[in-house]
This record gives C-alpha cells, sequence and structure tokens, in this order.
C-alpha cells in the first residue's frame, strides 16, 4: 500500500507512522468531499 509516500520519510515508530497515514488519509478525503461537494454546488447553481 503504497499511496506515493516516501516511506523512509516516516518515523521508525510504526504507531507514529500509522497516526501520520491517518491525518494524510483524513486530509485527501476532506479535499476530496470539498471538490465534489462544489462541483455539486455549481452543477447546481448552473441549471
Amino acid at each position: 500500500m503504497n499511496m506515493g509516500i516516501d516511506t523512509h520519510l516516516l518515523p521508525d515508530d510504526p504507531e507514529k507512522t500509522q497516526h501520520l497515514l491517518l491525518e494524510l488519509q483524513k486530509a485527501q478525503d476532506e479535499e476530496l468531499a470539498k471538490r465534489s461537494c462544489s462541483a455539486w454546488l455549481s452543477m447546481f447553481l448552473y441549471f
């Protein structure tokens, strides 16, 4: 499972690594949600 992250930059501590990955995933999800929401909104406003 490599999401374009340089794994050698991650901490040696697996728990810290897991936490970082979760934070990253959360940020990506929020960004995705924002984009799809604004896309939906612009589509809605277009009609």
